[in-house]
Order: C-alpha cells, then structure tokens, then sequence
C-alpha cells in the first residue's frame, strides 16, 4: 500500500483501491475512493434538474409515440379522419419518437454525458418542428408544450457540454 499525494506523478486519476490518497483539502489520507471526513459529498454527475428534463423530454417524446402508434386520431384536429395513409405515417412517426425517447434514457442511465447533448439538441431541434407544425394547424396549446422542451432541452444540453469528461481527468 501506497501513500499518494495530490501532486504526485501517480496520482492522476483514480488510485486503485487498497492506496492511501492524501489531498491538501482533506484533513487526513483517507482510502482512495472515500470520501474525506468533515468535507461535503460531492454528487457524481450533473445536476438533478438536467436529469428531470431528460426522463420529462422523454416521457412527452415517448407520449407521443404511443398517441401516433394506438390513437392517431388524437394528433387531428376537429373535424378530421385518419385515413389508411395517415395511418402508416403516424407509424413511422411512431418509430422515429419511441427511438428518440428510448435514446435519451439510455444514454442517461449509462452516464454518456458526452453523447447526450447530442441527443437533445436532436429533441430539440424535433420540438421546435413540432412547435411550427402546432402554428400551421392552429394549436396553440402545442406550441407553448413544445417551445417549454425545445428551451429545456437546449439548456440541458448547454449544461451537460459544460460536464467535465471522465477522460480529461484521466
């Protein structure tokens, strides 16, 4: 077993687990991979509130995957039918919606934080279409939904481009 210091050659990432790592910070070496007594414990990802606009984004995108896929009458306006056409389309609406929101919570689960601003700029650019889709069919009540997200998940993404890589403390 080892004693590390901060400013040692070694200590350059994470030290394997039976070393001592000692930081100017903490008042004592502690075991690598512990916290340091009397210090506050740091969370290991980006804040929560990027992660809430991830599973909210992709619980509305998956909505509406399931609307387009079992009940396309509901993506109509008064008055109008789903034809067999429109039928088909909502399905590959469908797919392309339930593969976005799968994406987004997958990423989210492995902690791609390098990979997921990607994703919701891709979200958000899709809700932002969405949002001039609501403005031709006179839907107002669709283009405030999709405003909100497209602006969630564009700040989301800014925030997690900002989340310092695994790699760079390598």
């Amino acid at each position: 077993m080892e004693v590390l210091h901060a400013h040692h050659r070694l200590s350059r990432g994470t030290p394997p687990a039976g070393d001592i790592f000692a930081d100017a910070a903490c008042p004592r070496p502690v075991p690598s991979r512990s916290p340091c007594p009397g210090l506050p414990a740091v969370r290991d990802g980006p804040p929560l509130w990027v992660s809430a606009v991830v599973v909210v984004g992709a619980l509305g995108v998956i909505s509406l995957s399931y609307s387009a896929l079992f009940d396309p009458q509901t993506m109509l306006g008064h008055g109008q039918h789903v034809t067999a056409a429109a039928r088909v389309w909502a399905h590959y609406a469908a797919a392309y919606d339930a593969a976005l929101a799968i994406a987004l919570i997958a990423f989210l689960a492995a902690r791609a934080y390098q990979v997921l601003p990607g994703v919701l700029l891709q979200a958000a650019i899709a809700e932002t279409l969405l949002a001039v889709v609501g403005y031709t069919t006179h839907r107002p009540e669709q283009i405030a939904a999709d405003l909100l997200l497209t602006a969630a998940f564009i700040f989301a993404a800014v925030r997690l481009s900002r989340y310092p890589s695994h790699d760079a403390a390598r």
